[in-house]
């Protein structure tokens, strides 16, 4: 079938509204969903002009995307046609951390998110009106087309009653955010906690911390901008950091912590000079958590890194080393 898609056709390229086909004969695990919004992250805008991976284009991006199950593959069980859903990660279904509900960590989630097609390598676009192939399934999902393919283990069924523009933006900004602060720093009241960067993660990593009966003592949220400053206070921020102003992050979060530094803290920049300093405002068994994609997660899949202070989260991490 042809549908409406943004096409990246090399790095740097601007997105282009192109009709595309869409080989749209189901596998058994997947299903085909009409996108009726997407948020646009700038996870999207970084790989569009990702030119140390030239495989991915022509690419079709998105991963925040909401919409309806229009078909499903002859095993699925869990979404039926009608269904509303967010549009999220890819995962196995079957490794070992996905049977313990830590699908970030799946076996293969690289593979399913990263990979350019299904994970064989097979597209699901076959090109665009000059004959070039597409790559397809970014996050699993490329939700920057009309309609798409995605496994069911990418979905999550949601309430027909809400706005499609304010569920996307939860497939990915307000999911990483929150998980990193749930699932990779588990937060204590005894604990406290920095968060630099006050856009849609870090405010949700901040708005998560309502959740729990007992937030940490210290919340610090870092900006340069004095209104999401102000924002993250509203949220339950204890303290708020203009960096413009107090440039030197150590000392300012030293001060605050009374000497004894942060427990936890969630980077959203991928700034690499930003992560050094929260690395030496750490306390002792301190944890760094970095979801912003910038230089300091361009790391290929098959590297590893692991260290006493230091966890890595990729987009939707939820705490992937990486």
């Amino acid at each position: 079938m042809l549908t409406d898609a943004l096409v990246v056709s090399e790095p740097g390229a601007p997105f282009e509204l192109q009709q595309v086909e869409l080989h749209d004969d189901l596998r058994p695990d997947e299903v085909a969903v009409r996108i009726k919004a997407t948020g646009v992250c700038h996870t999207d805008l970084n790989f569009s002009k990702e030119k140390s991976m030239p495989e991915l284009f022509p690419a079709v991006l998105g991963h925040e995307g909401a919409g309806i199950v229009e078909r499903i593959g002859s095993s699925v069980t869990k979404v039926s046609p009608g269904d509303h859903v967010i549009v999220c990660y890819t995962c196995c279904g079957k490794c070992k951390y996905c049977l313990r509900k830590e699908t970030a960590y799946c076996d293969l989630w690289f593979q399913y998110n990263f990979g350019v097609g299904r994970l064989d390598g097979s597209k699901t676009f076959s090109g665009t009106a000059d004959g070039k192939l597409i790559t397809s399934h970014f996050f699993g999902q490329s939700s920057f087309a009309k309609n798409i393919l995605v496994s069911e283990n990418g979905l999550v069924k949601v309430d027909k009653h809400t706005l499609f523009e304010r569920l996307a933006p939860l497939g990915c900004g307000l999911m990483t955010g929150a998980g990193a602060m749930l699932n990779a720093i588990r937060p204590t009241s005894d604990m406290s906690v920095a968060v630099v960067g006050a856009g849609a993660v870090g405010l949700a990593a901040i708005m998560a911390l309502k959740t729990l009966d007992q937030p940490p003592s210290k919340i610090i949220a870092v900006d340069i901008v004095a209104h999401r400053l102000e924002m993250a206070r509203t949220f339950g921020a204890t303290h708020g950091v203009n960096s413009k102003e107090q440039p030197e992050l150590k000392k300012v979060l030293m001060e605050i912590t009374d000497g004894r530094g942060v427990d936890g803290a969630i980077d959203t920049t991928g700034r690499p000079e930003v992560v050094t300093e929260l690395i030496r405002s750490a306390a002792r068994r301190g944890k760094v958590v970095t979801v912003g994609v910038g230089e300091v997660c361009r790391i290929r899949p098959s590297k590893r890194l692991n260290t006493d202070k230091v966890q890595l989260a990729f987009g939707v991490g939820f705490g992937k080393y990486v």
